[in-house]
């Protein structure tokens, strides 16, 4: 036989020293069991599947095993060709692994667990590894920081004085310190001072002046565009803003917001009282105006129809008219803006001089500013409007009042009986409060079963006037807002009449009397009272209580303004009763009434919405065509409803059809008020086509180019409004009716209407019954009037006026 080198033989039987004690053994010529060493999970796999009968009793040391550390794995099978069984995970090899508890290491084979002081509460099999323990020192420290009996506790003291220093666990705060929790951070207390403490929080405010005078270039009805608006940015602050007053000088803007945490749709939200003050220098250069506005920022790209309104529905706005060579000087605006939300603000001045620019002043010649105050249920001052005032020498009084329900009611009036009394001509007689009544003739009055009654003495007409004569700072409050009357009255003997009557004289010098006579029926007024509107309520025999609701709009000239019943026609016998007679806004309000002692003269911009027909029908004619060319070609306006006024006018200068046999209805529409055509506005036209095919028709509303004097539909920056729709083929006639959407109109500015079919002799506009108009154009404007800014009739001569939108 060969000797083998290096080769230690068996030639007896190897056994383990037990039959319990495992020992690797062969199988065919192959070694079985043993440690076997791998450096990943996938070499020890790969090794499994290819030599399968090496695997019984084996043991597997991975280097990067569970979760990447050294792991020892043993063979589960029981079989010595390795055809059953898989690697069981036995557990990491050496060192401490830290492992948290929410899996991160899913194979871990023992736990411990810690108490709050760091003993070992729990512990799985530690088999011969090392226990962790804490010396008494550190026990100790813990202890006292748990119980707080130690060093642990805090320390607090007055600083410097050091007597005042000790230990405890509970810190108590005395007033006018306060604390609480952090609601955005966990186990944390804030401290502070309560505001209240030495003198009441003021509320938000801002005060701002212009440093320095200022050229601005701001120019009414400059170009196609609309006007340059100057914008003031106000650089020397007096009273600095809080957190509910913002300012953005890149934006020249100002925002406000509501001073509260509450809902703003729940609290109404925080009003503010806003004086906006302009001085210019120099005198006028000619015949014109300044206007200063308080503008919204959220309209935006900048529309004229974006003025700020107060809380009476009105623009911030004021101008002041003047004759060449006046002295220019200061305009105010002042009234109360309500914030819910925040509302970004810029304030503005334009004039409509030939010169290039306003001279705004500095402070040697008087405050330019801009004053915010919140105005809030527990103060209605602060810093900054007393100061403003102070420094413009200016007092500022608000009145504010809900208007809403019961402006006047019988309800109270009509709780007590009262005889019959017959009374001699003109007893009747005008309480301090408004309430109003006036006997022409001897008559009888009473209040019987809950009613008014009013009735002939049996001798002599019955003729009277009954109501209630409304202060000036209502009316103020109610110009070109609405109010609901209701009625309940028994009038069988005569027809009722329910009158708006309005005082155009001196603020609440109005005279007792209204009317005292009549003349062919019709009432003779007193001099100042105009009747501004009536309703009919008409003779009812057959039945007794009968209601009736009456709407009116109070007149934006009006003094101070009444409603009053009469009977339709003095008559004998008559017997009126009324049981309920009642005033009420018809959209109730919190509002405002503004007096400030430097605004006599000026003039308040308020809003007057007026609707305007124009319509061209036959004129006369059998019928009446427009052709329509694949170019733009002018069409009619219409001729003006008769009750039209100078507000808007068809100018038949322009835009005339040569040849045309039209009567009447060819020109543009011109604008003689400055307002906000708003929504409603429409053109309606009647369109045809005799084609065998389909056909598109155009018609756009286009303005006036100002710069050139000349119509470009094609122009973009003067589009209106468009109306683009297919005719049918054989069309007998069909109408069509575009929108014209709500946009600022300036004064002159003039509007024309122009179409264009799809191809040669397509569509056209015809009317062959006035029933359908061949076009009918009608809007609705708001226009920008002017009042006085106070009741007063004095003034400096000039005729300055606030503008007023009038509805």
């Amino acid at each position: 036989m060969t000797q083998r080198t290096g080769i230690t033989e068996i030639t007896a039987p190897v056994a383990a020293g037990s039959p319990d004690t495992p020992l690797a053994v062969h199988y065919n010529n192959e070694q079985q069991g043993g440690l076997k060493r791998f450096a990943t999970i996938a070499e020890r796999d790969g090794f499994s599947a290819k030599f399968r009968s090496r695997l019984l009793g084996s043991v597997a040391y991975v280097t990067k095993g569970e979760n990447g550390y050294v792991s020892i794995y043993s063979w589960t099978g029981t079989k010595i060709d390795g055809s059953d069984g898989t690697w069981k995970f036995e557990g990491y090899m050496g060192g401490i692994v830290l492992a948290d508890t929410d899996g991160a290491l899913p194979n871990q084979v023992a736990t411990m667990v810690l108490s709050d002081d760091f003993a070992i509460q729990s512990a799985g099999d530690q088999g011969d590894g090392s226990l962790i323990s804490l010396s008494d020192a550190i026990k100790q420290k813990i202890a006292e920081k748990s119980t707080g009996t130690g060093d642990g506790m805090i320390t607090v003291g007055t600083y410097q004085s050091p007597q005042t220093f000790d230990k405890g666990n509970t810190l108590e705060l005395e007033w006018p310190l306060k604390s609480w929790p952090d609601a955005n951070k966990e186990k944390t207390i804030r401290v502070s001072m309560d505001h209240s403490a030495f003198e009441p929080l003021h509320k938000p405010g801002f005060l701002a002046y212009l440093s320095h005078g200022i050229e601005v270039i701001g120019k009414y009805g400059s170009g196609a565009k609309g006007h340059h608006d100057g914008t003031i940015w106000f650089d020397e602050i007096v009273v600095p803003n809080n957190a509910y007053i913002g300012s953005d000088m890149p934006s020249k803007s100002y925002t406000i917001e509501e001073a509260d945490s509450l809902d703003p749709n729940v609290s109404g939200g925080t009003d503010y009282l806003i004086a906006f003050r302009v001085g210019s220098k120099g005198n006028a250069p000619g015949d014109g105006f300044v206007r200063i506005y308080i503008y919204d920022k959220s309209i935006n790209p900048y529309m004229e129809n974006g003025y700020v309104e107060d809380v009476n529905g009105q623009p911030m706005v004021v101008e002041r008219h003047y004759k060449k060579g006046d002295k220019l000087d200061f305009l105010d605006i002042v009234g109360v803006v309500n914030a819910k939300g925040q509302q970004e603000l810029g304030f503005h001045v334009v004039d409509d001089f030939s010169d290039d620019s306003l001279n705004i002043t500095d402070p040697y010649y008087g405050e330019t500013a801009l004053m915010i105050q919140a105005l809030t249920s527990t103060s209605r001052t602060g810093l900054a409007r007393l100061q403003y005032q102070q420094d413009t020498q200016q007092r500022i009084i608000e009145g504010s009042r809900y208007v809403g329900e019961g402006l006047f009611s019988l309800a109270f009036f009509t709780q007590v009986s009262l005889p019959m009394i017959t009374s001699n001509a003109g007893m009747g007689q005008t309480q301090i409060d408004g309430a109003h009544f006036y006997n022409i003739n001897a008559m009888s009055a009473g209040v019987v079963d809950g009613h008014v009654v009013l009735k002939d003495d049996g001798t002599h007409v019955c003729d009277f006037s009954f109501g209630n004569i409304f202060d000036a700072e209502l009316t103020s409050i109610l110009k070109g807002k609405s109010v609901i009357v209701k009625t309940t009255t028994t009038n069988k003997d005569n027809g009722v009449h329910v009158y708006l009557m309005t005082w155009k004289g001196d603020a609440d010098k109005y005279t007792k009397e209204i009317f005292t006579s009549r003349k062919n029926g019709a009432p003779i007024w007193q001099a100042n009272w105009v009747a501004s509107d009536y309703s009919f309520i008409s003779e009812d025999a057959t039945h007794e209580d009968v209601s009736n609701t009456h709407t009116f709009t109070v007149p934006v000239n009006a003094k101070n303004f009444a409603i009053i019943i009469t009977p339709v026609s003095a008559e004998e016998p008559c017997e009126i009763k009324i049981k309920d007679f009642e005033v009420d806004a018809q959209v109730p309000f919190n509002a405002y009434s503004i007096q400030a002692s430097e605004m006599i003269g000026e003039q308040r911009g308020v809003w007057d919405p007026e609707s305007f027909i124009f319509t061209q029908d036959l004129q006369g004619y059998a019928s009446l065509r427009y052709t329509v060319n694949q170019t733009w070609t002018i069409m009619p306006i219409g001729v003006p409803g008769t009750a039209q006024n100078q507000d808007i006018t068809l100018d038949q200068s322009k835009n005339i059809v040569t040849d045309s046999a039209a009567r009447g209805g060819e020109g543009v529409l011109k604008f003689n008020k400055e307002g906000i055509v708003s929504g409603g506005s429409y053109v309606d036209f009647f369109a045809w086509n005799e084609q065998s095919t389909e056909d598109d028709l155009t018609i756009r509303v286009v303005m006036l180019n100002p710069d050139t004097g000349k119509f470009d539909p094609d122009n973009k920056d003067l589009y209106i409004a468009e109306g683009g729709i297919t005719v049918p083929a054989n069309s007998k006639g069909s109408k069509h009716l575009f929108h014209i959407p709500s946009k600022q109109v300036e004064q002159g500015e003039e509007w024309g209407i122009f179409a264009k079919s799809s191809k040669a002799d397509g569509a056209f506009i015809q009317c062959v019954s006035n029933k359908n108009p061949l076009i009918q154009v009608k809007i609705k404007l708001k226009k920008l009037d002017t009042v006085p800014y106070t009741s007063s009739d004095e003034g400096d001569g000039k005729s300055s006026e606030a503008v007023k939108y009038d509805s």
